[in-house]
């Protein structure tokens, strides 16, 4: 796994950590894994589309500040 996936999970993992309820330890793994592969592959389908091999290096896909009235 490169760094920059690794930095994206980690920021994905900090993100979903308030909404996490009773998952265990392996549940919450599995989920962030899955919603950084998907992000990944949207981002791979997007490069395609913008006629390049790969992701522009050093980038991350862009998440969004939650809104702090939203639970």
């Amino acid at each position: 796994m490169s760094d920059r996936f690794e930095r994206f999970s980690a920021a994905i993992a900090e993100r979903l950590e308030r909404v996490r309820g009773g998952m265990t330890d392996a549940e919450f793994a599995r989920l962030v894994a899955d919603v950084a592969e998907v992000a990944r592959r949207f981002e791979e389908i997007d490069a395609r589309e913008r006629g390049r091999s790969t992701p522009m290096p050093g980038t991350l896909p862009a998440l969004r500040k939650p809104d702090a009235t939203a639970t």
